[in-house]
């Protein structure tokens, strides 16, 4: 899988208002009210991961959840799949709520 454009991540970035690049990775941070939340979005986000064959860095700080994306076989860059995968865990928070 070739790594995005700058053109093309631009792009992307419009439609995942919550992410950033950071070192050729698509990073956010998700907050919660406390450590079992942040630990039951991240389940939720493992789980995703896993359907998605893509597995993010994640990051977990009590009431704190960072989320890095890149593709290792593409140079840790990133790719569709980041992107993709960005959107799904971005719909997952918007119904997060819904999952307890």
């Amino acid at each position: 899988m070739n790594p995005l454009s700058e053109e093309e991540l631009k792009k992307e970035l419009v439609k995942l208002e919550h992410w950033d690049v950071d070192n050729d990775h698509l990073v956010t941070v998700f907050e919660f009210e406390n450590f079992a939340e942040t630990m039951h979005f991240a389940q939720h986000v493992a789980e995703l991961a896993e359907k998605h064959q893509h597995h993010p860095r994640m990051i977990i700080d009590y009431d704190l959840l960072g989320i890095e994306l890149s593709t290792h076989d593409a140079g840790d860059k990133i790719t569709q799949k980041d992107v993709d995968l960005a959107h799904a865990i971005d719909h997952l928070d918007k119904h997060h709520d819904e999952m307890h």
